[in-house]
């Protein structure tokens, strides 16, 4: 395939597919390339077979989804979380934040997480009630936060929610603030934690890394994985945009989540997502779970570019925080029968109009937008959109329409409520 050909056949899905694509095409002209294609062909017919090496569940999709309205899931995870021992703050933030995840569009972070935080809390990872623990450092500039008590940390959501508080009351005292979280089992969407900020008004950048089980995502150039999905996010606040600026991407091809989607809906790994343990493309949604020597996993996006942010991401995270990156020198306590997720997380925030003042920032940000937003679309029933935009628009059609949840994610969570006598 020629690269005019790969040019044409992918202009209207954006760099990343061209890239994707030509990496590829590079692959092809290695030995082996044939093999991977057959791989490929293989792994899409038998994706619907059990696979005992493998910590996710494959769904039926032909298994039809269930729909359920936002306040019905908040009141699962509510009652979930009370069987489970959580008290009542704890239950309403994370109903929020998964909640919250799934009407935004991002169900890789939402309830379906509910059943891996109730396995979680059975053996001991998450504990209720952690209390975390606040160091002030740099005249209160320096959050430190460890939401840790001995080897179990408090439930991620409130874990996170208590230390982006703290971030954003030091920042309005001070004009800028840093937050090192450290050691939060699973602290979920974190494009929440910049949309609170900017309902505070502030700018925010967080990196975060995970820990605690096995890497999934390949380095480029490699065939094993050596990172998490190491998200970056940012949020900018403006009077003129609602929602502000929110920018939070996972800088794997996919967010492991969508991956565990795509598994409990029985459907395949999009093309260049995902490679095998012989480094070959695959289209099995599950190879990034396999154990040991079979363990395949996700390419990180944007080839080197892409590849280079997530390990400073992994550095900003781990290594600056102190909490630990994913070097084997740490634990790795995960294993099929003792799921564990620990996030740890760098967090910046500062006032926007102490540089330039406020109404330079909003005339700025208000030409930028438009002028950003006028490009002529490829197809005008698709316009450009900014980042936030396509989640209020979800928003908005969920709250109306409802959640649509696979069969084999809402058959998970029934039985982890029926696990701590709650029946859904």
């Amino acid at each position: 395939m020629s690269r005019e050909t790969i040019l044409a056949a992918t202009i209207g899905a954006g760099a990343g597919a061209l890239l994707t694509a030509l990496y590829f095409q590079s692959r092809s002209e290695t030995p082996g390339a044939n093999e991977g294609s057959e791989n490929v062909t293989r792994e899409k017919q038998s994706l619907k077979g059990h696979d005992t090496a493998c910590t996710v569940t494959v769904g039926n999709s032909e298994d039809p989804p269930v729909i359920k309205d936002h306040e019905t899931l908040r009141d699962v995870v509510k009652r979930v979380l009370k069987g489970a021992g959580f008290g009542h703050e704890e239950q309403q933030l994370c109903a929020d934040h998964l909640v919250e995840a799934n009407l935004h569009g991002h169900d890789s972070h939402g309830i379906q997480m509910l059943p891996l935080y109730v396995a979680a809390t059975k053996t001991g990872r998450i504990k209720p009630g952690v209390v975390p623990r606040f160091q002030y450092e740099c005249d209160g500039r320096m959050v430190v936060m460890e939401a840790f008590e001995g080897d179990s940390s408090g439930l991620g959501q409130v874990m996170g929610n208590k230390g982006v508080n703290a971030l954003i009351a030091q920042t309005k005292k001070h004009g800028l603030a840093l937050l090192s979280l450290k050691q939060s089992f699973h602290i979920g969407r974190v494009g929440t934690y910049s949309e609170m900020c900017n309902e505070a008004g502030l700018v925010s950048v967080f990196f975060t890394n995970v820990t605690d089980h096995d890497p999934f995502v390949i380095p480029f150039g490699g065939k094993r994985a050596r990172c998490g999905t190491n998200p970056l996010t940012m949020g900018m606040p403006n009077k003129e945009q609602p929602q502000g600026f929110v920018l939070d991407f996972a800088t794997s091809f996919l967010a492991a989540g969508k991956l565990q989607n795509l598994c409990s809906k029985g459907l395949p790994a999009p093309p260049g997502c995902v490679l095998d343990n012989k480094g070959n493309p695959s289209l099995d949604p599950r190879e990034p779970w396999r154990s040991g020597e079979d363990q395949g996993g996700i390419l990180s996006f944007g080839l080197h570019k892409g590849s280079g942010l997530m390990l400073g991401i992994e550095l900003m995270a781990g290594a600056i925080t102190g909490g630990g990156t994913v070097a084997p020198t740490h634990r790795r306590r995960a294993t099929m029968d003792d799921p564990c997720a620990t996030n740890n997380l760098l967090g910046i925030a500062f006032d926007p109009t102490i540089l330039a003042g406020e109404n330079v920032v909003t005339q700025e940000f208000k030409d930028m937008i438009s002028y950003y937003k006028s490009s002529d679309a490829v197809d005008p029933e698709n316009p450009v959109l900014i980042p936030g935009e396509p989640e209020s628009k979800c928003v908005n059609e969920r709250r109306k329409n409802g959640i649509i949840i696979p069969a084999a994610t809402w058959k998970k969570i029934i039985e982890a409520g029926a696990s701590v006598g709650v029946q859904i």
